[in-house]
C-alpha cells in the first residue's frame, strides 16, 4: 500500500526529555519528520523501514534495514480500530523485544497507511506521540526527501588546518590479522597531516573511518556481511579556535610507555597504551620513532584481542583524495536518493 500524500502535526511525549512537537510530510517513497517546519534536524525515512537519514548542523546519520537485532519488526494486526480526528485506524504491533527485557511499539494507521498515533513502551519507560492535525494534500518531492547536498565531502585545504606537533609523516600501512579458521581480515591505514583513512574487509564486509585530529571531521562507514551498504554516520567540521585544540590535546590521555620493543618488517617499534586508564577495553600499539603503528592490539572484556601486524609499510606523499571516501558511498543513488 503506498500510502496519499500527507502532512500531520503530533503531540510527542519523550520518556526521558521534554514534550516536543513532530511535523511529518510525506510523499511517493520517503517521509520527513521534524520539530518545526524550518528545523536543522530532520529525519528521513524510506518506505517500509528500507532507511533512515538523520541530518543536522554537524551531523549525518543513515541506518539502512532495521538496526536492533534482538527486535522483530514483522507487523501484526491486533484487530482492534479506533477512531481520531475524525478518522478510522487499525492499531498495529509494529515492533516487538525477542529476547530480554519486554518492550514493543504500537501504532494506530488509517486504512489507506497515514499514522495517527504511536506508542513505545518498555518496562522502565514510555514514550508515545497522538497526531493533532491530519491533512491529505500534495507534497512537493523536495520537501519530503532527503538533499543531495548532505553527502558532500568537504574537507578544509591543508594548509589552513593547526599543526600536530609533532607532526607523523605521510604514509600508508597495510596491515592483517587471522580471524581463527576464517581466514585473513585486511586493514588499510593512511596518514595525511591531521587526517587518517583507516579501511577494513573481511571477506565481502567492509568498514571505513576517517578522522581528524582535531575533530574537524568524523566519517564512518559499514556494510553488512554481504557487502552491502547499512550505516553511515558523519560529524560534519568545525572550526576550532587556537585555545579550544590547546584545550583538546591537554585532554587527550597521553600513550604510556610499556617498556618493551618488537621488531616488523625490520623496523624496531616501541609498544605504548594507548589508553592509560581504561578498564574493560583498550589499545595498544607499537610505534616506530616517527609515529606509525606496525602493530595494534585492540581489546574489550569479554571479547578476544584483535591483533593487528603490518605487512607492508610506505612512506610517501599521501594525496587528499586518498583520505575522501570512495565515490560510490558519496552517491546519493547508493542511499536511494534519487
Amino acid at each position: 500500500m503506498t500510502p496519499p500524500d500527507y502532512t500531520v502535526t503530533m503531540d510527542v511525549k519523550w520518556a526521558y526529555s521534554k514534550p516536543g512537537k513532530a511535523i511529518v510530510l510525506h510523499h511517493g517513497d520517503w517521509t520527513r519528520v521534524a520539530e518545526t517546519a524550518d528545523s536543522p534536524n530532520v529525519t528521513y525515512y524510506l518506505a517500509d523501514d528500507r532507511e533512515a537519514i538523520s541530518v543536522g548542523d554537524h551531523y549525518l546519520s543513515i541506518v539502512r534495514g532495521p538496526d536492533r537485532p534482538f527486535t522483530e519488526y514483522a507487523p501484526r494486526n491486533t484487530g482492534e480500530r479506533q477512531k481520531h480526528l475524525g478518522e478510522n485506524c487499525t492499531v498495529w504491533e509494529v515492533s516487538r523485544k525477542k529476547i530480554g527485557a519486554p518492550s514493543s511499539k504500537t501504532s494506530c494507521v488509517t486504512d489507506d497507511g497515514i499514522e495517527l498515533w504511536w506508542r513505545s513502551s518498555s518496562s522502565q519507560s514510555v514514550s508515545s506521540a497522538e497526531a493533532t492535525r491530519m491533512e491529505r494534500r500534495p507534497i512537493a518531492s523536495e520537501d519530503a526527501q532527503p538533499p543531495r547536498s548532505i553527502f558532500a565531502w568537504d574537507s578544509p585545504d591543508r594548509d589552513t588546518l593547526p599543526p600536530i606537533a609533532p607532526e607523523k609523516p605521510d604514509h600508508e600501512v597495510v596491515m592483517e590479522r587471522m580471524i581463527g579458521d576464517k581466514g585473513k581480515a585486511i586493514r588499510t591505514v593512511r596518514r595525511h597531516g591531521p587526517w587518517q583513512f583507516t579501511e577494513e574487509i573481511f571477506g565481502k564486509q567492509r568498514s571505513i573511518d576517517i578522522i581528524h585530529d582535531f575533530g574537524q571531521m568524523w566519517w564512518r562507514y559499514a556494510s553488512d556481511e554481504a557487502g552491502a551498504p547499512k550505516r553511515l554516520t558523519v560529524g560534519k567540521k568545525y572550526v576550532l579556535a587556537p585555545t579550544e585544540q590547546a584545550e583538546i590535546q591537554a585532554a587527550v590521555p597521553r600513550p604510556a610507555n610499556m617498556n618493551q620493543t618488537d621488531t616488523v618488517l625490520g623496523e624496531t617499534c616501541h609498544w605504548f597504551n594507548m589508553t592509560p586508564g581504561a578498564a574493560d577495553g583498550g589499545a595498544w600499539a607499537c610505534l616506530t620513532e616517527d609515529g606509525i603503528a606496525l602493530k595494534e592490539t585492540f581489546w574489550s572484556h569479554p571479547s578476544r584481542p584483535r591483533e593487528w601486524t603490518a605487512i607492508r609499510v610506505a612512506r610517501r606523499p599521501i594525496a587528499i583524495d586518498e583520505i575522501k571516501p570512495p565515490a560510490e558511498l558519496l552517491s546519493p543513488q547508493t542511499w536511494g536518493v534519487e
